[in-house]
């Protein structure tokens, strides 16, 4: 007795506007505000206290600033914004909601303060060293509730798979042997804490650092790799999925190495 013709839709307006000031041949910074949105659907389940979900927008405020300094030898760039999200899709897998599928509810409203950096400073003419910040603030700022009262996300819920902080840093040495010009780099990364989902069953996945090597030949048309990747062997929570029976949790690649040979066209 379900009716399997149901249809949703809807229309509007997502605008985007940049402005930009060139301070001099060096610096230059720039404000913009976006909107962006996805759209609706239905959900399979027919028993649901709404079968259908709405488009979510948002609205994103940013300042930024691209900079070269110190007569080229240092590059300092970033951004920080502030995104409003209305009506937040979210998928749910609970059986006490729907005994067949995940479903699709309209949350209330969440925003994210964040900032994003990167530095690049040549040293000597061969070293560069080099770096990245980024922090993020995520959480909603309303209340949600189903009617039934089985579904609750809180104000001040942390939005899931966003971690508060993450940094990068990357040193690289360029040299010759006998005319052949090689290099040497490392790098480092670190991934903060973050959870796995904003409601039932939420998972805590761990911070992580991620090491990485690498030498090798840099030609002009071609090059030659020898590269350790996850050097400390790190085991990475990169995202636990909350199955009804048992959680599943994807991790990255264990320690790897390897040869590689490249050319440019």
């Amino acid at each position: 007795d379900t009716n399997a013709d149901s249809e949703t839709g809807t229309n509007g307006w997502v605008f985007k506007g940049n402005l930009a000031w060139t301070i001099n041949d060096d610096a230059m910074v720039y404000v913009t505000y976006s909107e962006g949105y996805r759209p609706g659907g239905l959900n399979r389940e027919p028993d649901l206290p709404s079968q259908s979900w709405k488009p979510d927008q948002l609205t994103n405020y940013e300042f930024g600033w691209k900079t070269t300094l110190d007569e080229g030898r240092l590059r300092w760039n970033g951004a920080a914004y502030l995104m409003d999200w209305d009506d937040v899709q979210y998928t749910v897998y609970n059986f006490s909601l729907s005994a067949c599928c995940a479903n699709v509810y309209n949350l209330s409203t969440a925003r994210v303060k964040g900032l994003e950096t990167d530095l690049s400073f040549l040293a000597t003419e061969a070293l560069t060293l080099s770096g990245g910040l980024a922090y993020n603030k995520a959480e909603t700022t309303g209340d949600f509730i189903l009617p039934n009262g089985r579904l609750s996300v809180p104000n001040g819920t942390q939005l899931p798979n966003v971690p508060e902080w993450k940094f990068n840093l990357l040193a690289r040495y360029d040299f010759s042997m006998s005319d052949m010009p090689l290099y040497a780099q490392a790098d480092w990364s670190f991934t903060g804490k973050s959870t796995s989902e904003i409601t039932g069953n939420i998972y805590p996945q761990q911070s992580y650092d991620i090491v990485n090597l690498r030498t090798g030949i840099d030609k002009d048309t071609w090059g030659l790799d020898l590269f350790v990747n996850n050097l400390l062997n790190t085991k990475a929570e990169l995202y636990v999925h909350p199955r009804n029976y048992e959680p599943t949790v994807v991790t990255n690649r264990p320690l790897n190495y390897g040869l590689r040979y490249w050319m440019r066209f």
